[in-house]
């Protein structure tokens, strides 16, 4: 028998080792995407153990500090994009109203401390160690005033006879919060009704702050005014199952417009809050917040066809996020392209106007490609029509027939691909 040489075996050992590393991503379940959550259509409630299934990415914090440090160089970053990546800075008080969100959504001790530091790191968590009194505004109002109403009515049926003070007393002790005493004397006294839209934890509240935060109105209300029917038919749909209340579609001049006043979800995203619901619901949150302000399209050249996804946006912490929850989530890597730098000057609706600048995130690898339209998809139809139509063109054909098979099926009109009927 043949001794390997000393040399010999040093190369068999590295070759060994660098074959174990490779493992994971040789593994079945690393190109069928099942890392972290499941796909819109099978997922339920939140998972209190959830968190426990994500793969090994960094906190949100340290991944931002990386991208930047990645980036400085190349778009020219400096402080202050650090800081717009990092927004909200974790104050107690914050972390206060971010626990409130993630108990409603069933989480426990445990999972609670998981979900703050990996969306806030290390600070999110010692801020939430400071045990802040949480103050109730509007979205704590939303969550918690219909129930309260109701404790009132009925405290106030068994004790006719109890002062307001008493009544928001055993209100107070029956929800685990402290009740300010006009809003209760307002409901026993003069007959009013909590004048907060109602909001509850489910994975539809992700798809209202996708849409929100895309195509929503940011200013004096959260209404959406779009040209696509199904994206507005989605957003109200979405909205009557968070609220209870029903929300209807109006059509004027070519545009389908749903009416919000919408304080609470106006302050989720106002807050940075928001970020507590798309950690929670990020299947629903991916799919309207990319049907809004992201694309899917073909790239076709002399190779032949390769799908394309994408999405581009002026806040910085917003772009920032999603690509984390997609790393974290899905193991998407996306790529990064300043889209338009700050102060350019850009021809809107006939006028020059300067703009913000806007940073766009997107990938071509077929295989991240394949898992999002598996995961996660679209909420516009043509949209997610595209999607499925490019996975199966890259699945059945060869490369030289795909060009001619897309072509077959879509046509260009006025610079877009349509679908032929």
């Amino acid at each position: 028998m043949r001794v390997a040489s000393r040399a010999g075996r040093q190369l068999i050992l590295r070759s060994a080792r660098r074959i174990s590393s490779l493992e994971s991503f040789l593994s079945p379940e690393f190109f069928e995407g099942s890392l972290g959550e499941v796909s819109p259509t099978e997922r339920g409630e939140w998972r209190a153990d959830a968190a426990a299934e994500v793969p090994d990415v960094a906190d949100y914090p340290a991944f931002a500090r990386r991208l930047h440090r990645r980036l400085r160089p190349r778009i020219g970053w400096g402080p202050e994009e650090l800081d717009e990546l990092l927004w909200p800075e974790p104050t107690p008080e914050l972390m206060a109203r971010a626990r409130f969100l993630l108990e409603r959504a069933g989480l426990d001790e445990s999972g609670v401390r998981k979900a703050v530091r990996a969306m806030f790191g290390r600070k999110g968590v010692r801020a939430l160690e400071a045990g802040a009194r949480l103050r109730i505004g509007w979205v704590e109002k939303a969550f918690l005033y219909e129930r309260a109403y109701e404790v009132t009515q009925r405290v106030m049926r068994e004790h006719p006879d109890w002062w307001a003070k008493r009544v928001r007393r055993a209100v107070s002790e029956e929800l685990g919060m402290e009740m300010p005493l006009s809003t209760v004397y307002c409901w026993m006294k003069r007959g009013n009704r909590p004048n907060v839209l109602p909001l509850r934890m489910c994975p539809a509240l992700g798809t209202v702050m996708g849409i929100a935060l895309s195509d929503g109105a940011k200013t004096d209300s959260a209404r959406l005014r779009v040209k696509d029917r199904d994206f507005a038919g989605a957003y109200a749909r979405a909205l009557e199952e968070v609220s209870g209340r029903r929300f209807e579609v109006r059509g004027r001049g070519g545009r389908y417009e749903v009416f919000l006043r919408g304080s609470p979800i106006l302050e989720l995203m106002r807050t940075g809050l928001w970020k507590v619901v798309a950690y929670l619901y990020p299947s629903e949150f991916l799919a309207a917040l990319f049907s809004g302000d992201g694309w899917v399209t073909p790239q076709l050249n002399i190779w032949g066809l390769r799908p394309s996804i994408g999405f581009v946006n002026s806040n910085l912490s917003l772009v920032g996020f999603t690509d984390w929850l997609l790393r974290r989530f899905y193991g998407i890597r996306m790529g990064w392209l300043l889209q338009e730098s700050e102060g350019e000057v850009q021809v809107i609706r006939g006028q020059r106007v300067r703009v913000r600048a806007s940073y766009r995130i997107y990938t071509s690898n077929t295989r991240f490609v394949e898992i999002y339209a598996e995961r996660i998809g679209f909420v516009i139809e043509r949209k997610q029509r595209m999607l499925e139509d490019l996975v199966d063109i890259w699945r059945r054909f060869e490369p030289k027939d795909r060009p001619e098979e897309f072509k077959r099926r879509y046509e260009k009109i006025n610079g877009r691909w349509v679908r032929r009927h």
